[in-house]
């Protein structure tokens, strides 16, 4: 199952593992501008069950 963490990455973003606690993992995330609207992209998609945007949401992004 693909993750948010694996569609940053697959977006170029930056996923640094922060702290183990117990089973639990803490990440964070850096990345450009464009990267973060490519993730908001997929999000919104995903959230309406879109099958139209492409690999890395970059089809419905929106540079403005």
């Amino acid at each position: 199952m693909e993750t948010i963490l694996d569609r940053a990455r697959e977006a170029g973003m930056a996923v640094m593992l922060k702290a183990c606690i117990g089973r639990e993992h803490f990440h964070s995330i850096a990345g450009s501008r464009t990267t973060f609207r490519t993730i908001c992209a997929f999000l919104r998609s995903a959230a309406r069950g879109s099958r139209h945007v492409g690999p890395l949401g970059r089809r419905s992004v929106n540079a403005g």
